[in-house]
């Protein structure tokens, strides 16, 4: 049986950016803003222009592994 240690994500939470023209992009820049520091660590999927478009900072990463080397500074 699992048990609540199984149900603990290991890895960084993949967030989709929503209806391009809703308010995903500034509830993604809110959401690093507050956790940039202390997590939980997620990643961004969609239109990295339309974080850029309301302020916030993108890099492209290629794999989920690569999170915590850009989440302190950049939204992945």
């Amino acid at each position: 049986a699992a048990g609540k240690a199984d149900l603990v994500p290991t890895g960084p939470l993949a967030l989709s950016l929503g209806d391009p023209g809703g308010i995903g992009p500034e509830i993604i820049v809110g959401a690093w803003q507050r956790l940039k520091r202390d997590g939980p660590r997620f990643v961004v999927v969609g239109d990295a222009d339309l974080i850029r478009q309301v302020g916030g900072p993108v890099t492209r990463i290629d794999t989920p592994g690569q999170v915590d080397a850009v989440f302190a500074h950049a939204i992945p």
